[in-house]
C-alpha cells in the first residue's frame, strides 16, 4: 500500500509540474485556459473558477491544458493561435522546463540531507562524504536477519558492492564488526558470516551503492545543476544509439529492453521506497527527468513535436499546415505513442509474470 501510494504521489507530482507550466505560462502570455486536467476522462472531479474548468479523472497517466483556439483558428486576442510565434513556443516548452526545475530542486535538496551521486564523480564535489552500501534485501535465515538487518540500512564503509563482497569472502566463517546506519542513527552491529561457499556470507541483497555527499547550499546548488547536465548526456547517447541501431542496422538496440512502462516504474519506485527517503527523491528526480526530456522530442503530439511547427512557422514566416491539419497529425502521434505504452506494458506483465 505504502509503494502504491508513493507512486501515486510522484506520478500526480510530476504532471502537476508539467501541466502547471504550460498553465501559469499560457495566463502569463494572455492565452484563455478553458481546462486544466489531471489524468485522462472519465472525470471523477470538476470545478469551474474564473473561466478555467479544473478536472480530476480517472486515469492517472497523465493530463492537460486545453487552451482557447488551440485546435484551430480563431479571431479571438486570448486564442492560442492568436499568439506571436515566440509566445506559442515558450507556452509549449514550459511543461518540460517545469520538469527540469523540479529536478533540480529536488536534486539540491537531496544534496542538502546528503545522497550518493547519480551521474557525478564523488571525488569532484567535495562536501561530507560517507562511503555506503545498501541493504536491498535479507535472506530468511541468514546472519543479517539474525542480526538485525533490515531493507534500506547501510552499511558503511564501502564504496561499492564489489568491495563488500570482497570483504565478506575474507571473513568467511568469522565474526566481524560493521558500522550500519538506519535513518539518523549510527550502530556497530557484530555478526558471524557464514562458510558455506555456495551462500552468500552475509545474506543479503545491495541494492545500492556509492559514496553519500552531503553539500552545503552553495555546492548544492552546483552539483544539482552538473547533475542535471550529466543526465541529459547519457539520455541524449541512449537515444542516440537506439535511432543510430535501428536505421544503421534495422533493429532495436538492446538497451530499448530497458526501456520501462507502469508496471516497471512501480517496481523501481518499490525499491526506492524499501532504500529509504533519499533514493524515493532520487528516483522521483531522474523520473521527472525523464518524463520531461523525452516530451521536448520531435515527434506528433509531444511538445517536441507541437514546438517543430511552431520553429517552422517563425522561419518560414508562415504556417505549414492548418491548425485542423495539425491537430489530425497530433492525434495520430497520440495514438501511436498509446499503442507504444500498451506494447511495452504487455511485455512488462509477460516478463513479471514468468520471472
Amino acid at each position: 500500500m505504502l509503494t502504491f501510494i508513493v507512486f501515486i504521489i510522484i506520478l500526480g507530482l510530476l504532471i502537476f509540474a508539467h501541466e502547471f507550466g504550460h498553465f501559469i505560462v499560457a495566463r502569463w502570455c494572455g492565452v484563455k485556459v478553458e481546462e486544466f486536467a489531471f489524468g485522462f476522462p472519465p472525470t471523477l472531479w470538476k470545478k469551474e473558477y474564473k473561466g478555467t474548468v479544473y478536472k480530476i479523472n480517472i486515469l492517472p497517466f497523465g493530463g492537460y491544458v486545453k487552451m482557447l483556439g488551440e485546435d484551430k483558428k480563431l479571431k479571438d486576442p486570448e486564442a492560442f493561435t492568436s499568439q506571436k510565434a515566440r509566445k506559442r513556443l515558450l507556452i509549449v516548452i514550459s511543461g518540460v522546463i517545469m520538469n527540469v526545475l523540479l529536478a533540480y530542486f529536488i536534486l539540491v535538496i537531496g544534496y542538502l540531507v546528503g545522497m550518493s551521486p547519480v551521474t557525478l564523480d564523488p571525488a569532484t564535489l567535495g562536501g561530507k562524504q560517507t562511503n555506503q552500501v545498501v541493504i536491498a534485501s535479507v535472506e530468511t535465515g541468514s546472519p543479517a536477519e539474525s542480526a538485525g538487518l533490515k531493507s534500506g540500512d547501510l552499511i558503511n564503509g564501502f564504496p561499492s558492492a564489489e568491495k563488500f563482497a570482497d570483504f565478506t569472502k575474507e571473513h568467511q566463517g568469522s565474526s566481524v564488526t560493521l558500522n550500519i546506519s538506519s535513518g539518523q542513527e549510527n550502530r556497530q552491529v557484530s555478526v558471524k558470516l557464514r562458510s558455506d561457499p555456495t551462500k552468500t556470507a552475509l545474506g543479503v541483497g545491495l541494492g545500492g551503492q556509492g559514496t553519500e555527499v552531503r553539500l552545503g547550499l552553495g555546492g548544492a546548488l552546483v552539483a544539482a545543476a552538473r547533475e542535471i547536465g550529466g543526465f541529459i548526456v547519457l539520455l541524449a547517447k541512449f537515444i542516440w544509439g537506439l535511432i543510430s541501431s535501428l536505421f544503421g542496422q534495422g533493429k532495436i538496440a538492446d538497451s530499448a529492453k530497458d526501456i520501462a512502462g507502469p508496471i516497471g516504474i512501480y517496481n523501481f519506485t518499490s525499491q526506492a521506497v524499501k532504500l529509504g527517503f533519499v533514493y524515493i527523491l532520487q528516483w522521483t528526480a531522474i523520473l521527472s527527468l525523464n518524463f520531461g526530456l523525452l516530451n521536448i522530442l520531435p515527434f506528433p503530439a509531444l511538445d517536441g513535436g507541437r514546438a517543430i511547427f511552431i520553429l517552422l512557422e517563425g522561419v518560414l514566416r508562415r504556417k505549414i499546415v492548418k491548425e485542423e491539419i495539425e491537430s489530425i497529425i497530433h492525434m495520430i502521434g497520440f495514438a501511436i505513442l498509446i499503442l507504444l505504452m500498451i506494447a511495452v506494458t504487455f511485455r512488462e506483465v509477460i516478463y513479471f509474470t514468468t520471472h
